[in-house]
């Protein structure tokens, strides 16, 4: 059986499972730009190991579930490198004696928008503000479920995976 080249084969699965990635990194992170950040490096990741997962599995290749493995090990070794550095965000930077600097940094929070922007094929509504309280609820709700039941319930509902699906992504057979 011939095989499409390792290049053609990521570009497929970006315009496949995109939006799965996406969604599922967004749930787990709650920071749209982190997600987006981290959905180009599961998609990187598998650039470089399709060939190798294809060979290993034979006809047993199941694209969709080996990719969600991977985006749920970007973000936990995202969350690795973070509790390895100490991030400081730019609006809090400032300069050796600069005492106006967070008069200044507060007046770049004034422009930066208040809701996350449209992507990979999401609509906003005419109002944001009718959108907000209900995201909002939504990533409160998910904060407060622990990581192991979270994820699960993440590729199910977003995923759609089936429970055997899941388990073999969690790698729990």
């Amino acid at each position: 059986m011939q095989t499409r080249p390792a290049a053609q084969e990521i570009e497929s699965l970006v315009h496949d499972y995109g939006n799965l990635v996406f969604h599922t990194v967004f749930a787990m992170t709650g920071d749209w730009d982190l997600s987006q950040d981290l959905t180009q490096e599961t998609f990187l990741s598998a650039l470089r190991a399709i060939d190798a997962a294809r060979e290993a599995s034979g006809p047993h290749f199941h694209a969709r579930g080996w990719l969600m493995r991977i985006a749920l090990n970007t973000v936990r070794m995202q969350r690795r490198r973070n509790a390895l550095y100490r991030q400081v965000p730019f609006s809090q930077v400032q300069s050796e004696g600069d005492e106006e600097a967070p008069a200044d940094s507060d007046r770049a929070q004034m422009y930066a928008s208040p809701v996350q922007p449209a992507g990979y094929g999401a609509r906003m509504p005419a109002d944001p503000a009718d959108v907000i309280p209900e995201r909002e609820a939504v990533r409160r709700a998910l904060a407060g479920v622990p990581e192991t039941l979270r994820v699960p319930l993440l590729l199910s509902i977003v995923g759609g995976f089936s429970i055997s699906e899941i388990a073999g992504i969690l790698q729990l057979r």
